[in-house]
């Protein structure tokens, strides 16, 4: 960061939308994160428990060469497995993060879920106002 506004100037419009771009990369991927961690707790109801059968129709349209059976436990599941159900809470946290609320058939299926899709949505409204805020201030 410090050499990139070394060479562009701290004001310059450049490193202000990439610090931004990152930023937004960084919340995606830790929320991700998380999403994906509850979709393994050990309940009854969670949001791959409820979505394992789209989520493996999905696969299966894709062409993938690995079998459907998308297992919750980590000692049995392969990495492409792993991959897939990342990427599945990355598109539910993108989805969720950019304004147009729950798109997809991926939805919370317990409290806990809710309460953190909540937690998601009040974060958006924060970042939105944050990077108005700052682009406001760049036209000023």
């Amino acid at each position: 960061g410090l050499m990139i506004q070394a060479r562009l100037g701290s004001t310059s419009t450049t490193a202000i939308f990439a610090r931004l771009l990152c930023l937004v990369g960084f919340v995606l991927h830790y929320l991700a994160c998380i999403w994906f961690g509850l979709g393994q707790l050990d309940i009854q109801r969670t949001w791959f428990k409820e979505h394992q059968e789209i989520l493996c129709d999905a696969r299966e349209k894709l062409a993938s060469p690995a079998r459907c059976d998308l297992l919750v436990d980590y000692g049995t599941q392969r990495n492409d497995e792993i991959m897939d159900k990342y990427l599945w809470a990355l598109y539910w946290t993108t989805a969720t993060m950019s304004g147009s609320g729950l798109v997809g058939e991926i939805l919370p299926a317990n409290f806990i879920e809710m309460s953190y899709t909540m937690s998601v949505l009040f974060l958006h409204l924060t970042m939105v106002a944050y990077v108005v805020g700052i682009i406001g201030n760049m036209v000023m």
